[in-house]
């Protein structure tokens, strides 16, 4: 009896502790989001090293915001008199981490039941509230693409963001950012590990055939051969997408390769002329 009375002790304890975490969880990042409405207009970071990566390294620098932009960099940048001081001796400061490749803050990764699935777009489906955000912000990232899953050869279009933690999702697309596309090669197109009982499986399912509808659909004219003969006959119509081909070709791109192998039929048809 003495044992059951202890279990149940321990039980309400971790039960405690555990309300309590979530609680914590859950209060800080809107704290930190009331936090960013009550900012200064304008915040100065002084005797700082500065690693600007493009432009050297500045010892004893000094960083000028305001309204959230940085306004000036270097070793004389003075202090206006409304300005909230953060003394930086002895501390780096560097640029903000770009995601290159990121599938946060959003509320779906995968359109998986077609293999070409470039009609949708992350910038439909921005989930503003999600705490990899906040999580993201105090590992030293600030802005991110968000592509697309792998389950297709040519996958949704991407969005870059800044991770603006408590704006609406209205507010995250980074002003000017190119427009992408996500394409893929490898195992996740082909769907080597999945598979839905009854269901047949879905094109491609081998590399080699990735690799062609990869090309077929960036291929503005194919052009016949007449049996027997070394001359061409009338060209075929090209197959449209949902996406336009010339806005894929001008556009930032993110393929997704693990092997030698894989990149090198990426580059090799990207040299294929069409």
């Amino acid at each position: 009896m003495k044992s059951l009375f202890r279990l149940s002790i321990t039980t309400k304890n971790f039960r405690f502790l555990n309300l309590i975490y979530l609680l914590c969880f859950l209060y800080l990042p809107l704290a930190h989001a009331a936090a960013l409405a009550d900012a200064p207009a304008v915040i100065v970071i002084q005797n700082a090293t500065i690693l600007t990566v493009s432009h050297g390294t500045i010892e004893h620098g000094s960083i000028l915001i305001k309204d959230g932009k940085i306004a000036e960099v270097g070793q004389s940048v003075k202090a206006p008199k409304d300005a909230q001081v953060i003394d930086a001796a002895g501390q780096f400061v560097i640029p903000g981490i770009i995601d290159c490749h990121s599938h946060i803050a959003a509320e779906s990764i995968n359109e998986g039941s077609v293999s070409v699935s470039s009609m949708v777009n992350m910038a439909e489906i921005l989930n503003p509230d999600d705490i990899d955000i906040y999580r993201d912000l105090a590992g030293g990232v600030t802005a991110a693409n968000i592509l697309h899953g792998s389950a297709n050869s040519i996958g949704g279009q991407t969005l870059v963001i800044k991770l603006r933690w408590g704006q609406p999702a209205a507010k995250l697309p980074f002003e000017g950012a190119l427009p992408g596309i996500k394409f893929a090669l490898g195992e996740n197109p082909k769907r080597s590990n999945f598979s839905i009982p009854g269901q047949p499986n879905r094109y491609p399912a081998t590399r080699m055939a990735s690799k062609r509808l990869f090309a077929a659909r960036l291929v503005k004219r194919a052009i016949t051969r007449k049996p027997g003969t070394s001359t061409t006959s009338a060209p075929l119509p090209a197959r449209k997408i949902s996406y336009p081909r010339g806005a894929i070709c001008a556009s930032s791109r993110s393929s997704k390769c693990w092997k030698a192998n894989v990149t090198f039929t990426r580059i090799a048809t990207a040299r294929m002329k069409f």
